[in-house]
């Protein structure tokens, strides 16, 4: 699997990820890819962003 860098987060963003991630204990990593997957429509069987 490909890995990318993504600089200039907006700090609202990088709040609601690090939100998600604590909620659900999940790395950041895993939180960003599931929110990722949910706003491009794209589903995996861990995607627990959809609620």
């Amino acid at each position: 699997m490909r890995q990318l860098t993504i600089r200039g987060i907006p700090n609202q963003i990088e709040n609601i990820i690090n939100k998600e991630a604590k909620r659900n204990g999940v790395s950041l990593n895993k939180a960003f890819i599931s929110s990722l997957e949910h706003v491009t429509g794209i589903t995996s069987a861990n995607c627990w962003l959809d609620s």
